[in-house]
């Protein structure tokens, strides 16, 4: 769990920017156009669907997922993620976990409401949303090894404010009752704050995020209880009509009393370069900490138990907008990872991450996605890397039913730290600690979800899907058949 000082910290800086929201922005006047408000932490050098660009980002931050949740693709992914390779907003490694349970995010529906909210007081506007939805699953279990499958009822309700023209306030909570056996019933939480404040030539975005949750992992095998938050802090500066500057400053943490808690500090540097008016390179370099803390059934025999983990990387970055139709972003480079305090040799992957979207018809758009990343494993000692491939198509089928047919694939290892491999006939000291792969698993899924929008407050979803784990530890494997519908309400 989090020190006292750290939870202090965390709500000084949650309440520093509710203070900072309340605050007038400058207009147009002042040298900077004003910025959309936005639900997330700025992605690094992401062109977002309105065609807006938000500057960089640094690693290890927590946001919430953009093309994979609003596409239906993957939707095991957790509402809250870690390492993000830059450039193109497309999630890696989920900080919170992979969840094995699918269907669309009830959290990330709450983004971005455009019209008028239920109540308004001045620049504040306030819009509630609710969301029913069950779930069907057969083929994952409670615990590793178990395959009893379970029914889910899930009862959420929120509000999604907008605080005048910069700033957005988020807060969610839901409810789950399980049939199967060893399941418990849950209550999670999300909130977020995040906005913007120009000056001059400057712009100031901040981000703070909070979550609890109670799931079946992918990772863990279990359902598995934790808590994170984030905060981010990014400064822009335009070097003159082509050059700008992106710092970085990001805090994320994870605690779960099963499993390790992460502590992590990064910071970012980032210069983008506008080659022309469709086209844009940069590059990035991120570097960080990961504080680790252990729980007493998490230890690796023979190895430290405070294996604390720096981290450096560098990306270059290319962004391609040529009009309304296409939209491209491509990141890749390297991550380098050391274990403090343990004699071994460092731990370098490469880094990537690519998206691309395209509107084939007005009623059609094709998108493809991919990210590989490198995290700390929820057990102790252990790196994990994983690379996510997923590809969909969008298809509104009349004026208020639409269909999503999506597919992926993730791969992930996991690398841990253990004593050497002795030498026949060696003598002397222990040999000091090698990085061996303990466990890799491959999750091919595919999902067709069916969407109608009763009017434009009410909705409702139904879906389908199947995955696969294969993993070198057979406790891991599954199979999971899913079929679920879902009741929205946001006004």
């Amino acid at each position: 769990m989090t020190t006292s000082n750290q939870r202090w910290a965390a709500v000084a800086f949650f309440l520093a920017g509710l203070a900072a929201a309340g605050q007038p922005v400058p207009g147009p006047g002042s040298g900077s156009s004003p910025a959309a408000p936005t639900n997330q932490v700025p992605a690094q050098g992401v062109i977002t669907n309105q065609g807006q660009t938000v500057p960089t980002t640094g690693t290890n931050e927590l946001e919430t997922p953009s093309i994979p949740a609003q596409s239906g693709v993957l939707p095991s992914m957790s509402d809250m993620t870690g390492p993000t390779a830059p450039g193109s907003g497309v999630i890696g490694s989920p900080l919170m976990g992979t969840k094995s349970f699918g269907g669309p995010s009830f959290f990330g529906g709450a983004n971005g409401p455009s019209a008028p909210g239920l109540l308004r007081w001045g620049p504040v506007d306030v819009h509630p949303f609710a969301q029913y939805a069950f779930l069907s699953e057969s083929g994952i279990g409670s615990q590793p090894g178990q395959h009893n499958g379970t029914t889910a009822n899930t009862i959420s309700e929120g509000l999604a404010i907008n605080l005048g023209k910069h700033w957005s306030l988020n807060y969610g909570a839901s409810s789950a009752f399980y049939s199967g056996s060893g399941y418990a019933d849950t209550t999670s939480q999300f909130a977020s704050l995040s906005g913007s404040v120009p000056y001059k030539d400057w712009q100031f975005f901040l981000s703070e995020t909070y979550s609890e949750s109670s799931q079946p992992l992918l990772e863990t095998g279990t359902q598995t209880t934790q808590e994170g938050y984030g905060s981010a802090l990014v400064v822009s500066r335009q070097l003159g009509s082509k050059l700008s500057l992106n710092v970085g400053a990001n805090q994320s943490y994870r605690s779960s009393s099963q499993f390790n808690d992460v502590d992590t500090w990064s910071g970012s540097l980032g210069l983008n370069y506008q080659l022309t008016s469709q086209l844009r390179a940069g590059l990035s370099f991120n570097g960080g900490y990961d504080s680790i803390s252990q729980s007493d059934n998490g230890g690796t025999v023979g190895v430290s138990q405070d294996a604390n983990i720096e981290f450096e990387e560098i990306q270059g970055v290319v962004l391609y907008h040529p009009g309304q139709k296409l939209t491209l972003s491509l990141s890749g480079g390297a991550e380098e990872q050391e274990f403090v305090g343990v004699n071994t040799p460092a731990f370098l992957t490469p880094v990537f991450s690519a998206s691309a979207s395209y509107v084939l018809f007005q009623p059609t758009v094709i998108f493809i996605t991919a990210a590989r990343s490198v995290a700390p494993s929820y057990f102790a000692n252990e790196d994990s890397v994983s690379t996510v491939v997923s590809a969909g198509i969008q298809q509104r089928l009349a004026r208020k039913l639409s269909l999503s047919l999506s597919g992926g694939y993730q791969d992930e290892s996991f690398t841990t730290i253990g004593p050497g491999p002795i030498p026949k006939y060696y003598f002397g000291n222990p040999r000091p600690p090698a990085q061996t792969e303990v466990r890799s698993d491959s999750s091919p899924m595919v999902q067709a979800t069916l969407s109608y929008a009763f009017d434009q407050h009410l909705s409702a979803s139904a879906f389908w899907s199947f995955s696969q784990n294969t993993s070198s530890q057979a406790n891991f494997s599954y199979s999971s058949t899913q079929a679920g519908f879902q009741l929205n309400y946001r006004y």
